[in-house]
């Protein structure tokens, strides 16, 4: 997964909102996830890496969260961008159903 924000365009909706935040579906386990900060940055989440725990292209989970995980071990927080697709995950299988 790439490190970096990927940008968005202006005017294009996000399919869910979340405390200030677009969420889209991407495809399979993967999401696209505005930054609360910076509406133009958005963050690429994929469910499928780190053995179902997730990834984030976000500063936070790439400095503080993944070397935990590397090592092993269980990181005591999620960023805040995995814990919004985690949500949206779970609403659209909920639809799916």
């Amino acid at each position: 997964m790439k490190s970096e924000d990927t940008k968005t365009e202006k005017g294009s909706e996000p399919e869910y909102q979340e405390n200030g935040m677009g969420i889209n579906w991407f495809e399979a386990k993967r999401f696209l996830v505005t930054s609360l900060r910076n509406p133009m940055n958005v963050h690429m989440v994929d469910f499928d890496e780190y053995g179902g725990y997730g990834e984030c292209s976000c500063e936070y989970f790439q400095f503080m969260i993944a070397p935990k995980l590397k090592q092993g071990k269980q990181p005591f927080k999620k960023c805040r961008h995995l814990r919004s697709a985690k949500r949206a995950m779970q609403n659209i299988q909920t639809l799916l159903d």
